[in-house]
């Protein structure tokens, strides 16, 4: 079989990569951050999605800063945090 993302390198180096989980105390919210390749291919640049805990809803983007956001984590409350990259 021919023709998949792992046959060649730049293939598989424009695939986006899925790091950290993050639950909220009532599990009914799950993120997650995927980093993907900026319109240069030159670096990655990480976003938070939310997932459906139940697998019913596709993935929804959260974010959308040029520099990336990681290390979503969720308060006792629910209350979402992350980091935001800095600014230039």
């Amino acid at each position: 079989m021919t023709g998949g993302p792992f046959d060649e390198l730049d293939d598989y180096i424009a695939m986006p990569r899925v790091s950290g989980l993050a639950v909220s105390a009532d599990g009914s919210r799950v993120v997650t951050t995927i980093a993907e390749l900026n319109t240069a291919k030159t670096e990655y640049v990480t976003s938070v999605w939310e997932l459906d805990p139940l697998g019913e809803q596709p993935a929804r983007r959260l974010t959308r800063g040029a520099k990336g956001e990681s290390a979503p984590a969720f308060t006792s409350d629910g209350d979402l945090l992350f980091h935001r990259g800095a600014p230039e």
